[in-house]
């Protein structure tokens, strides 16, 4: 036992210097720290209790000897360097033998407790796996029985479906036998009764015939005597009438309500003995009664019907009109002037977009006051302007190039100025103001100024053309 205790005592002590040299190692060192204080103490516990025993001590020496007859050199000598080592031994290695036991067994807890965790886990998974299995038991069965069940009841259905099915055959056969046999004595009495009524029938349409050709034969006798008798009276006056004459036209009423109305002159006597009043109206129609008028055109009314038009227009007659067309109306200057004079007073108020003054012997003089009317928001919703076969010349053209630079015709798209007179500068202001870098005409589509006598020249400056500007 000695010699046992003294050759671990030898192992620890050479241990304690690899423990010393790294006394942060691994546990490798932890261990060798932990056998050098285990040898130490049974070395120390050896030898008290041998002094105890013997209690005396003889030393020979350097060597510490209790019984010298039975103990060797060598156990001697690793005594002694057991004992050397355990005073050599520092507290710190000691401190940190014991960290080492005690991280050791916090160590052994926590996978103590990892397993247990583990065992708890797979324990949680297959309790749910037995519940889930036993749900899908539990489910298959649900589904089995209500397969079985569903295939009784389609059996049950499909017996009692054929049952029917049968019971519908026979009814139908019986019903089709019974409606056959309806029909047939149906068409035998419809067959009998449309025969009687064909010979009724024939024996009326004879007799009507018979009464008709005796009808027609006085009648056609009657017709010679009057035809011989009115062509005698003809020839004796020595005139022949025209055989189916046309009837002739009635003249139309225009209703108060209606969206569109034709101005027609009353005749000269009627307005030259009329009393001039407030009631007094130059047309044949009142157009103060006119109320949802939309379209209104003149039928050779002339200037001074035109004059007494711009006064109703002026009192806010037709609040609605959008389409004034008095082309072919020989309006001149003095209706021109006047119609100029209204929109300049009142144009803001009207709802006019297309004005047609065609044909009508307009001078210059009464375009540029139209183009100062519209320089003062006359008119704010005109579109449709039509001025050809006039004669308002280049200085016409001009004072509407101006106007539209100036920004009076914004919403105009169509302007017709053929036939006018217009020579190489009204025709070049017209083109410059329409393709001028600001836009000021942004949705015109059509600029007509065909037939107008202008050079060669200038009709090669100007092109290219826009597509919309027709020369």
């Amino acid at each position: 036992s000695a010699l046992g205790t003294g050759r671990s005592g030898s192992g620890t002590a050479r241990g304690g210097s690899t423990a010393r040299s790294s006394a942060h190692g691994g546990s490798t060192n932890r261990t060798a720290r932990s056998g050098m204080g285990t040898a130490r103490s049974a070395m120390s516990s050896s030898s008290r209790a041998s002094n105890h025993k013997h209690g005396h001590k003889h030393k020979h020496g350097m060597y510490s000897i209790d019984e010298e007859g039975s103990v060797g050199p060598l156990t001697k000598f690793n005594r002694w360097r057991a004992k050397k080592a355990a005073k050599r031994r520092h507290k710190g290695l000691i401190w940190f033998e014991h960290q080492d036991i005690i991280h050791s067994e916090k160590k052994e807890l926590e996978l103590l407790n990892e397993d247990r965790q583990r065992i708890r886990k797979r324990r949680l998974n297959m309790e749910r796996e037995v519940q889930l299995q036993r749900y899908t038991d539990i489910h298959k069965e649900v589904q089995r029985k209500d397969k079985l069940r569903f295939e009784e009841e389609a059996g049950t259905r499909a017996r009692a479906f054929q049952k029917n099915r049968t019971v519908m055959v026979l009814l139908e056969e019986w019903g089709l036998e019974s409606e056959k046999k309806k029909k047939q004595l149906q068409l035998e009495a419809d067959a009998q009764d449309q025969q009687r009524r064909a010979e009724e029938s024939a024996a009326r349409y004879a007799a009507r015939l018979d009464a008709k050709a005796k009808n027609d034969a006085i009648v056609r006798e009657e017709d010679e005597k009057q035809t011989q008798e009115v062509m005698e009276i003809m020839r004796r006056a020595g005139v022949v009438a025209g055989v189916n004459a046309p009837e002739a036209d009635e003249e139309t009423t225009q209703l108060e309500t209606n969206k569109e109305v034709y101005l027609h002159n009353r005749p000269a006597e009627e307005i030259a003995t009329a009393h001039r009043g407030r009631h007094f109206t130059w047309f044949t129609v009142d157009l103060r009664r006119f109320r949802n008028v939309e379209y209104m055109k003149g039928e050779h009314i002339g200037p001074e019907a035109c004059r007494f038009l711009a006064q109703m227009l002026r009192q806010g007659v037709c609040p609605r009109l959008s389409h004034l067309n008095l082309g072919w109306n020989q309006v001149k200057r003095l209706g021109g002037d006047a119609l100029v004079d209204t929109f300049l007073k009142c144009g803001s108020s009207l709802l006019l977009e297309r004005l047609d003054l065609r044909m009508n012997h307009i001078p210059p003089n009464t375009i540029v006051d139209l183009g100062k009317a519209m320089l003062r928001g006359s008119l704010l919703y005109l579109t449709h302007l039509d001025l050809r076969q006039n004669m308002i010349g280049s200085e016409g053209a001009k004072a509407i190039a101006h106007c539209v630079l100036a920004g009076g015709f914004k919403k105009l798209t169509h302007l017709y100025v053929m036939n006018n007179q217009i020579h190489d500068q009204g025709i070049t202001a017209l083109y410059k103001s329409f393709t001028s870098e600001e836009v000021m005409c942004p949705h015109i589509q059509c600029v007509n100024a065909r037939d107008n006598p202008i050079t060669p020249k200038v009709r090669k400056s100007l092109a290219p053309c826009p597509v919309f500007f027709q020369l």
